[in-house]
């Protein structure tokens, strides 16, 4: 299985999904926000309700567990930076131990340094593009899934996991 995890500090700033963070994670997220997005009000409370924030990872991972997958699932994790570290990747990595990364399925430097660039998404793009199921967490401005997801549909690719952010936002808000 791939995961195209969106939980990068620009996806989450875009998104305006600020109530999960410690003050000090929303002040970077709101100054990254003012900088980089034009302004408009938002209410951080409300965004998860309206299905604007992607999934955190240990909403994924109760997600496939709810889903009957269990803890000997392989997974390989399609995604920049986690915003917010090691604190939100734990309860996945509790629930999922078999996890993989472009870093981790080639621990070259070329990779290693280029977790941002063109060499680690081509990797994340072909994993997840050969994959057995492929899931995206956020519906949002993302070119990566979305034509991954077109091409996995062309040609045929097995199956693909689109979770209902809106229709699960209050079982994960409860």
């Amino acid at each position: 299985m791939s995961i195209h995890l969106r939980f990068a500090m620009d996806m989450l700033a875009f998104a305006g999904c600020f109530d999960i963070f410690t003050p000090e994670e929303r002040k970077i997220l709101e100054k990254y926000r003012e900088d980089n997005f034009a302004q408009k009000r938002l209410v951080p409370s409300e965004r998860r309700a309206i299905r604007k924030c992607p999934l955190t990872p240990e909403e994924v991972g109760l997600l496939l567990r709810a889903m009957g997958f269990d803890n000997g699932t392989r997974i390989y994790l399609a995604a920049g930076e986690l915003f917010g570290g090691e604190r939100f990747m734990k309860p996945f990595r509790e629930l999922f131990p078999r996890l993989e990364n472009h870093s981790s399925v080639d621990a070259s430097e070329e990779l290693t340094e280029n977790v941002r660039g063109l060499i680690g998404s081509a990797v994340d793009y072909m994993v997840g593009l050969l994959s057995d199921i492929f899931m995206p967490t956020s519906d949002g401005p993302s070119n990566f899934a979305n034509n991954l997801l077109g091409h996995r549909l062309y040609y045929g690719f097995r199956t693909t996991i689109r979770p209902d952010r809106k229709c699960l936002a209050p079982i994960f808000l409860d």
